[in-house]
């Protein structure tokens, strides 16, 4: 669906992808007085959600009072809530403490920060501004080892179904990699109209649709993005799998698994990527005159590839290499005798 909506409107795809997805975040996060006061009576919600720890929890007597500002939340303007990672007070020994809260509208200020980036323009993802906004002790959980994302999926106890039950990194990763494919088959419309329109500069001068080097293009183009549909199907696929198999017992949705569909869907947006190249290479300068839509699209999906989900796939790489190889080690029993040096450090190893 989101697909097709961006094809459409990319801004309003992203929009929709990212304040109505995160409904999965929150239903696999919060405890049930939380998610019954929240999701009310008719079930309306629609939230961004920032990883940034920009906003500063501390306790209150009603709960925790948060102060800060998280930037591009997208669907701010039609938001109900807000969904963020907050900074909480550090351990006894000093070490850092995150937790993920969730912010009803009448708590924070959404600002008139947003339209002057390359692309997605007609989308809303300004800052929100929270200023000694108190909110009850439940809306924030403390997030679980060193990942400030999230705490242990309780959605399952609540709601039945295995889909609250997952790690949510490679989902995050597929809502923006579902409008990058979107804006790309949207760039494929423009193109493929064009070829049954214009000429070649080159003889033999009949459409583009005829000449061979434009179907090469076109059909180049066309598998990629067929490519990154599949892709986006699989990570789908498997996201349920894994969860499935966890509720099951038959194996722990672990974080081999998330950074594995990470990855699937970093690769889907290289294939969107190459064909947006392509496409934009081979239109001809004035497919991209100011106006057009191919040069929205191409702003647009100039928008993606700075993103996180695009601009960090070598490091989720070599993240997903690391914890596969981890957890296909054989175990090791050691006496608590011996020693290792770690970071320089030397400390008693335990079994």
């Amino acid at each position: 669906m989101i697909v097709e909506i961006a094809r459409g409107c990319p801004s309003t795809g992203w929009c929709l992808a990212l304040g109505a997805g995160h409904a999965l975040a929150f239903a696999s996060q919060f405890g049930p007085d939380v998610q019954a006061e929240v999701m009310g009576k008719d079930g309306h919600f629609i939230a961004p959600h920032r990883i940034v720890p920009s906003v500063r929890a501390v306790p209150h007597r009603d709960g925790w009072e948060l102060t800060g500002t998280w930037s591009y939340n997208s669907g701010a303007p039609y938001s109900t809530h807000a969904l963020g990672s907050v900074a909480l007070p550090p351990g006894e020994d000093g070490t850092p403490s995150f937790g993920i809260a969730v912010v009803p509208r009448s708590c924070y200020t959404v600002l008139d920060d947003w339209g002057d980036g390359i692309g997605l323009r007609g989308s809303g993802s300004p800052s929100i501004r929270l200023e000694n906004a108190v909110v009850p002790r439940g809306n924030v959980r403390e997030a679980e080892g060193q990942d400030h994302m999230w705490a242990e999926p309780v959605g399952m106890a609540l709601h039945g179904n295995p889909m609250y039950a997952g790690r949510l990194t490679g989902f995050f990763f597929g809502e923006s990699l579902a409008v990058a494919t979107g804006i790309g088959r949207a760039m494929l419309d423009e193109y493929r109209s064009a070829l049954l329109e214009k000429k070649p500069m080159w003889s033999p001068h009949g459409l583009r649709a005829d000449d061979a080097h434009y179907q090469q293009w076109y059909g180049e183009a066309c598998s990629l993005l067929d490519a990154a549909v599949a892709v986006l199907q699989q990570v789908g696929e498997k996201y349920h799998d894994f969860c499935e198999r966890g509720v099951r017992g038959e194996g722990e949705f672990g974080l081999a698994d998330d950074l594995r569909l990470t990855n699937l869907c970093a690769q889907g947006g290289r294939y969107a990527t190459e064909a947006m190249d392509l496409l934009v290479r081979t239109g001809g300068a004035s497919a991209l005159r100011q106006g057009s839509r191919t040069e929205r699209y191409w702003r647009d999906f100039s928008a993606y590839r700075s993103h996180s989900g695009a601009m960090t796939r070598d490091l989720m790489a070599r993240r997903f290499a690391a914890a596969d190889l981890e957890a296909a080690r054989p175990a090791r029993t050691v006496s608590d005798t011996e020693t290792t040096a770690v970071n320089g450090d030397t400390t008693k190893a335990v079994s």
